[in-house]
């Protein structure tokens, strides 16, 4: 439920293994141990085997149902009140399918003041137990809780089986349908090992909350430095654009060469990266030509161009 709560909304995966552990491997596991300590002098008791998965099926559906509504509206009493009445609810319907599952050669009856007693505390329990999925982050919380969620589960059964009337039928020899308390115990034991290994290997090679809190901080800050990074080097929108150069006029280009390329306008003292422009022909000279033109006697390549 620590992973549930860290990735919030999405997370149906880890709100099923919890329904599975809290459901399955805790409470059903807890009342069904304790259904094959039950015994009658003189009877044998058997497990009708489809009620008896249903029950565990039961105890599971209604917890994973209480632990998302209370994961979605957190700790608002509306909310938890509701998840845990239904998961209460649920935890009565489990416990008392799988008292219905047994065979033998008797009728079954309840006291009522026992019974709504048993539902109560189931109801109680329940959102006890929601309450602690919601608060629990240190190992000494989570041993309380586990305290307080043992008594009130093992509570809530034994009241529940207290409130039992059995009337015997018959002398006891006659066959029951169902399969033994022998045949149901090892498989019991090689699935709930199974499936509790299961679980410890997916939460240890998982983040833990404190982890995906840091994670989620991370990431929060990537997105924000790369909105920050593309609002600083794009424009918002084209108007953004930068006006492009106005159109230099042609400055002393000759018909041929109207279209071509603008000649660059003079721009003062000639050097060896700012040439010198004709006034006449707006040719650009090398710098120095003229002057070694000059010095020749026969004139610069200008005037006999010209």
């Amino acid at each position: 439920m620590t992973r549930a709560r860290a990735v919030g909304r999405s997370s149906v995966g880890w709100l099923s293994l919890a329904a599975v552990a809290i459901g399955g491997t805790g409470i059903w596991v807890m009342h069904f141990i304790a259904m094959l300590g039950f015994s009658i002098s003189g009877r044998r008791i058997a497990f009708n085997l489809p009620l008896t998965l249903l029950s565990a099926v039961i105890g599971m559906v209604f917890v994973g149902l209480g632990l998302a509504i209370v994961l979605r509206g957190g700790r608002r009493v509306l909310p938890l009140a509701t998840a845990g009445v239904l998961t209460g609810l649920g935890v009565a319907a489990m416990h008392y399918t799988g008292m219905y599952a047994m065979d033998m050669q008797a009728h079954l009856s309840y006291d009522p003041l026992l019974f709504g007693a048993s539902v109560v505390i189931a109801v109680v329990a329940s959102t006890a137990a929601l309450w602690f999925t919601l608060s629990v982050h240190r190992w000494y919380t989570v041993l309380s809780a586990t305290v307080v969620m043992g008594v009130a589960v093992t509570g809530m059964h034994y009241v529940g089986m207290y409130a039992l009337r059995v009337k015997l039928v018959g002398d006891g020899t006659a066959a029951v349908g169902g399969i033994s308390a022998d045949s149901i115990l090892l498989p019991l034991i090689l699935g709930v090992c199974l499936v509790s290994v299961v679980l410890l290997f997916i939460i240890a090679l998982s983040p833990g909350e404190e982890e995906l809190e840091d994670i989620a901080r991370h990431q929060a800050r990537l997105a924000e430095s790369a909105s920050a990074y593309g609002s600083a080097s794009a424009p918002a929108s084209a108007y953004d654009q930068p006006a492009p150069p106005a159109a230099q006029p042609d400055q002393g280009l000759s018909a041929g060469f109207a279209h071509g390329p603008v000649a660059p306008a003079p721009t003062g003292e000639e050097s060896v990266f700012r040439p010198r422009i004709d006034p006449d022909t707006g040719r650009a000279t090398r710098p120095g030509r003229a002057a070694r033109s000059g010095r020749s006697g026969r004139g610069s390549r200008v005037a006999r161009n010209r």
